[in-house]
């Protein structure tokens, strides 16, 4: 690709790359400059390179020790050490992308590299547009701001507001909606329709429980605990890339009509067939669920960047929280008799965000490179 936009990003979480695809599509089917999509920090010098997996490792077995640094880090002289420690490992590969490509527009979706991006550009003289996408909905890092960008786009409010406490000018920051893939906004059948396209049973609810991209949390015992709940319902359980947490799911002998996925590609239609989803508080995952108006029931969040999201959600009355196995049942008994309650639940979910955000997203990124070709 020489010219066109470059989307950066990181496999850290599924997140990241679900924002980055979405934009992609987005720009594409308006009719926008090609697209091409690079890993930042797998592309990097070792140990950076090695983040994917070190993420998907500590969020999975010490998710606490991973809220510790987060919370360490977001201090201004703690987050420029962490960034420029960082660039010392890619951004000499950034230089050479850079060279190579010759982007009209540059797009991160990642916190972690904007600091490099912008450093690698200033080595290249490139003058294309730098546009931050936001995928933080309230507990928004530091990392975030990035001097040397020219534009953020910010999902929520709260995100936006944040940027402004750690000193990005207010003229720089757009408060957009979250980067969705299109589908999450476009269905057009009703749940009962994809029920039954999904070989479900139209008249008995569904509960969709995901478990994130790398399949963290308690979720054995929590599915464990379903199982024989004799509740009046339909499991579908999303195991993302965890093949052993698929593996013993699939042992589990369900006193109703249940089935287990590992990673998938149709979770838009997925949510838009579920009642309610049951999940931890991931913001790409939030977003998606609010944008399909489902009521959330949280399992927990990762420390950090997930924490205010469950705060926000519950508060609004679109959700609410189940920390352990027993409780998970008793708030599911309670929703699932309740349809009036489900139904307020959903309504307000619906108003939480801006559900087909991503087309003004690529929108914005489109003209932002049309103009610097221009120049």
């Amino acid at each position: 690709m020489a010219g066109g936009i470059l989307i950066l990003s990181s496999d850290t979480g599924g997140g990241h790359r679900s924002a980055a695809q979405a934009i992609t599509e987005a720009v594409a089917r308006l009719g926008g400059p090609p697209v091409e999509m690079v890993d930042a920090l797998a592309q990097g010098r070792f140990p950076v390179n090695c983040s994917p997996r070190l993420y998907a490792l500590t969020t999975l077995y010490a998710p606490s020790l991973w809220g510790w640094a987060f919370h360490l880090t977001n201090a201004p002289l703690r987050t420029r050490f962490v960034l420029r420690t960082i660039s010392l490992f890619i951004e000499k590969n950034l230089k050479e992308l850079l060279q190579e490509k010759k982007p009209e527009a540059i797009v991160s979706v990642h916190p972690l590299i904007n600091q490099a991006v912008a450093g690698a550009m200033g080595e290249v003289g490139s003058e294309a547009p730098f546009i931050i996408v936001g995928t933080e909905l309230i507990n928004v890092h530091r990392a975030w701001a990035c001097p040397g960008a020219r534009y953020y786009l910010m999902p929520t409010r709260q995100a936006k507001e944040a940027l402004l406490r750690y000193g990005v000018p207010e003229e720089k920051v757009k408060l957009i909606g979250p980067p969705l893939k299109p589908a999450f906004s476009e269905e057009k059948r009703s749940r009962a329709e994809l029920k039954g396209a999904l070989e479900l049973n139209p008249t008995r609810p569904v509960v969709l429980f995901v478990s994130g991209g790398e399949g963290t949390g308690r979720v054995h015992d929590f599915v464990q605990a379903l199982a024989g709940a004799g509740l009046e319902m339909q499991l579908l359980v999303i195991t993302g890339r965890n093949r052993k947490l698929k593996a013993r799911l699939d042992e589990i002998r369900f006193a109703f009509p249940a089935r287990v996925y590992g990673f998938v590609e149709d979770m838009p239609a997925l949510m838009h067939a579920a009642d309610l989803i049951v999940t931890r508080a991931g913001s790409i995952t939030v977003s998606e669920a609010l944008a399909c108006a489902l009521p959330l029931v949280f399992t927990g969040a990762l420390p950090g960047q997930e924490e205010g999201n469950i705060e926000w959600v519950v508060g609004a009355g679109a959700g609410r929280v189940a920390e352990t196995p027993p409780h998970l049942v008793a708030v599911l008994r309670e929703l699932l008799a309740d349809e009036e309650a489900l139904a307020k639940m959903s309504e307000r979910a619906a108003s939480l965000i801006k559900r087909c955000a991503v087309w003004e997203i690529a929108a914005f990124i489109i003209n932002a490179a049309r103009e610097a070709s221009k120049r």
